[in-house]
């Protein structure tokens, strides 16, 4: 399951991919409320375009950094994968 979750990842475009044992939460942590029976966490990382830091080190424009370096990656990069990943769980009948 380990290598088609990271197959799946990196296929919508996830930079790295790590799983870490929940037991190195916090037990406030979000993550038990939202599934307290959680026993593995996937994180995700994602890179942020050299070009998107162009203008704030040349002191020219500030708004590509934040349009395509953060909103973008958010609001279209990001939910793809999760919501792939969150499929192909289910599919294995995991919650996700």
């Amino acid at each position: 399951m380990r290598n088609a979750i990271i197959e799946c990842a990196k296929k919508y475009d996830a930079d790295v991919v790590t799983f870490t044992s929940a037991s190195k939460f916090p037990a406030d942590d979000a993550i038990f409320k939202i599934f307290p029976e959680v026993k593995t966490v996937i994180g995700l990382g994602f890179r942020v375009l050299r070009g998107a830091y162009r203008g704030i080190e040349e002191g020219s424009t500030y708004y590509q950094y934040t349009t395509m370096g953060v909103e973008n990656m958010e609001e279209t990069v990001m939910p793809m994968v999760s919501v792939r990943l969150s499929m192909l769980l289910e599919e294995e009948g995991y919650s996700a």
